[in-house]
C-alpha cells in the first residue's frame, strides 16, 4: 500500500497544496487558482500518487479543518 498525506491551504483566489509520502519525502506542492479545471486536475493528480490518501484542509476563517481519510 502506497500511504499518501495531502494538506491544502484553502485561500480566497489561491489554494496551495504538499503532499508527502510514508518517508516524509515531498511528491507535490502546487499553488492553483481557485477555478474548477486547476482543483479537479490538482485531485487527480494527488489520488493517481498512492492508494490510501489522508487528506486535510485549512479552510480560511472560522470553518473547522476538514480531514479526509
Amino acid at each position: 500500500m502506497n500511504r499518501i498525506w495531502a494538506g491544502t491551504d484553502s485561500g480566497e483566489t489561491r489554494h496551495h497544496c504538499v503532499a508527502i509520502n510514508q518517508d516524509g519525502a515531498k511528491l507535490l506542492s502546487w499553488r492553483v487558482s481557485n477555478g474548477e479545471p486547476e482543483l479537479l486536475q490538482l485531485l487527480q493528480d494527488v489520488l493517481a500518487l498512492g492508494d490510501r490518501i489522508t487528506w486535510a484542509v485549512d479552510m480560511a476563517g472560522d470553518e473547522p479543518a476538514l480531514l479526509l481519510a
